[in-house]
């Protein structure tokens, strides 16, 4: 694929037309969009890369699984061109209960240089979506969608373009006339992958759920398994190793009709022992095993300052974690000995962002003479994150404002032309701490935000992640979710025409309730005991800033990070079973219904464990 991506069209033209009549004899030409591939050398120098990270991956795996070689590539609206019709007002168009829309409304895609290769052609009826736009953590909207595809040498070619709805009648199952179509803010994307990879992950899936043993006495099952011991740690690192849930849409979701809904499946993943997924859930369980009071002593920020010649070694082994840039492995011969620790996250490196392992290290290389690293002095507490903002010279206006709710700051408002306004931050995230300074209350956080110069650091647990990652962990697989909004959650059952069961969760206490589940299948009792303990673990974290001098405070963290960034305690002891779950799943030993069934008992397992 990454070979593949260098003969995809640089630029290209989506076009709508309308027939007059239902016999399309004569039509109206609507609009063009035109569409620009920028930065094709730069991405395709990045893909070559990528793979053969990956490669290598597999290579030191050595377990026979297939890797996901798929590349992404993102069109942009070319600036060049004079972009017609802008918004498009459309007559009224029909469309049927899976949201084709009318055959009259046509939507091509012409790829401009390409005359060797094959014409793309529609993989998908035009349809009519309400999904979340422009990003999967975006609310729902209505929006237009058209799918092409051509295949090359095995190699298959898919182009999505998709287009936002401007409806006075807000967002609607049906094309009204007087609806708008938004290309200021369309996209187009185009995933590259080999034509038979998902045949044979297909039926790799098919031949694991061929169990049809019985289903074990599950509460019995996960005490064995918190018992067994995992198998032998793999201390072979690689500099740079990626694993974001995101490299590509294909890696993520999977795109059904559904009614029209863009639906959101979980796809299997390979043994991965110390896969993102696997770390956050025993974090959750761990902290989930215990109702005594503790807390957690929040990072700080440090400033490392290092003399770095061209052929020094960097001796730093990254990973990427919940976004974030971490530092796995440090090297004792390396620049960065006794400087940096494991666990920690690194934010700049001579006032750049970091954005990745790899933005790191091309970024160190390109440096010589004095390099400033700005990064935590340990790990994160689990959930949280660190997010780094630009800070003007001159800034006078407060650009966001705290509440205090519960025991923690709120974000309460953000400035919409501010620092904070292209960030990853939403109105009722917790925020732990500003530049290392925790955030004891809303005084606190401002001061510290005025005092900032250049980047500043914030400490933030994001709630629309979290509660992403409690479906996951508790709601049982058979379920497909669709995220109406952050906070709101729709479960359906396949092509099931039973009622969907709605989850919903508050901003002010985080927990979840229930709507039509009508069956009781769904149970949320379990998710929000984690919840209220995750809560009280972060309330009496900041507490212990208050009420307790910092020459007393004890810096021990939670058992769930040890201060060198590894797992401990009943942390790897969730982790290892999640592991060997995953590897009995993946060996065809558990079908779905069984994995699912062991990973809820292991749940019950570490809140029973508190009790």
């Amino acid at each position: 694929p990454a070979g593949a991506a260098k003969d995809v069209a640089d630029k290209a033209i989506v076009s709508i037309t309308l027939a007059d009549d239902d016999d399309n004899m004569e039509t109206s030409h609507l609009s063009n969009v035109f569409f620009v591939w920028p930065e094709k050398e730069d991405d395709l120098a990045e893909f070559e890369a990528s793979e053969q990270d990956k490669k290598m991956e597999k290579f030191l795996r050595n377990d026979g699984y297939d890797i996901d070689l798929s590349v992404q590539v993102k069109y942009k609206l070319d600036a060049t061109k004079q972009q017609g019709n802008q918004f498009l007002t459309l007559p009224q168009l029909e469309s049927d209960s899976d949201g084709r829309i009318n055959e009259r409304f046509k939507v091509e895609l012409e790829l401009l240089d390409r005359s060797n290769f094959a014409a793309p052609h529609a993989s998908a009826p035009v349809l009519l979506s309400i999904e979340p736009f422009p990003r999967e953590q975006d609310s729902a909207a209505k929006v237009m969608r058209a799918a092409w595809s051509y295949e090359c040498e095995g190699i298959r070619h898919e182009f999505r373009f998709t287009a936002p709805f401007n409806s006075p009648y807000g967002v609607a199952w049906e094309i009204f006339e007087g609806d708008e179509l938004d290309f200021t803010s369309c996209k187009l994307e185009c995933f590259i992958d080999r034509a038979y990879y998902h045949e044979k992950i297909s039926e790799r899936r098919k031949s694991s759920r061929t169990s049809t043993s019985s289903l074990c006495d599950w509460e019995l099952r996960a005490d064995e398994l918190l018992g067994e011991e995992g198998d032998e740690k793999n201390n072979t690192n690689v500099s740079t190793e990626t694993k974001s849930e995101t490299t590509s849409a294909r890696t993520s979701t999977e795109y059904s009709d559904g009614g029209g809904m863009l639906i959101l499946h979980r796809k299997p993943h390979h043994i991965d022992p110390d896969r993102e997924e696997n770390d956050h859930f025993s974090e959750l369980l761990s902290v989930a095993s215990t109702v005594d009071s503790h807390s957690i002593s929040l990072p700080t920020i440090v400033h490392i300052t290092v003399k770095k010649n061209s052929n020094d070694e960097i001796g730093l082994s990254l990973i990427e974690k919940n976004g974030t840039t971490v530092v796995s492995e440090v090297s004792k011969s390396g620049l960065f000995r006794s400087k940096l620790k494991e666990g920690c996250e690194l934010l700049s490196i001579n006032g750049h962002k970091v954005t990745s392992p790899r933005s790191f290290i091309r970024m160190i290389k390109d440096f010589t003479g004095q390099v400033i690293i700005v990064a935590s002095s340990s790990p994160s507490p689990p959930g949280a994150k660190f997010i780094l903002a630009k800070k003007p010279e001159q800034q006078e206006q407060q650009e966001i404002s705290f509440r205090k709710v519960d025991g923690v700051l709120r974000v309460e408002g953000i400035k919409e032309t501010g620092i904070f306004a292209e960030i990853d931050l939403s109105k009722g995230d917790i925020c732990l701490s500003i530049n290392g300074v925790p955030a004891i209350s809303e005084n606190v956080a401002i001061r510290a935000l005025a005092r900032a110069q250049g980047n500043v650091a914030l400490l933030m647990f994001p709630l629309a992640n979290f509660w992403r990652s409690m479906v996951e962990l508790t709601i049982d697989a058979k379920y497909d979710r669709w995220w109406k909004s952050s906070s709101e959650c729709v479960l359906f059952v396949g092509n099931d025409n039973s009622r969907p069961i709605n989850l919903s969760f508050n901003h002010e206490t985080a927990l979840c309730t229930i709507q039509d589940n009508n069956d009781g299948d769904v149970q949320v009792k379990t998710m929000n005991t984690i919840i209220h303990r995750v809560m009280k673990l972060l309330k009496e974290s900041i507490q212990s800033y208050i009420t307790t001098p910092k020459k007393k405070r004890d810096s021990s963290r939670s058992l769930s990070v040890s201060p060198s960034g590894r797992l401990q305690n009943p942390s790897d002891v969730y982790k290892r079973a999640l592991v060997k779950l995953d590897e009995m799943r993946e060996s065809g030993r558990f079908s779905e219904a069984e994995y699912a069934a062991a990973k809820r008992a292991l749940t019950e397992n570490a809140i029973n464990t508190a009790k």
